[in-house]
């Protein structure tokens, strides 16, 4: 189970542990993008996607 310091990390749960809906949906839709790929999920990949850093 990924620490709420990880939800953090990814801007998924603020400092003040409220919920940023936005990267929620974001995350959600990367996880359901990779697993209609047949793919692993993959904490800095979700990262790099849910901070803008995708090339």
């Amino acid at each position: 189970m990924i620490a709420l310091e990880e939800y953090k990390e990814l801007t998924i749960v603020n400092e003040d542990g409220t919920i940023t809906w936005t990267q929620f949906e974001k995350s959600a839709h990367y996880l359901q993008d990779v697993s209609r790929k047949n793919g692993e999920p993959n904490f800095e990949d979700l990262k790099s996607h849910l901070l803008g850093n995708v090339v």
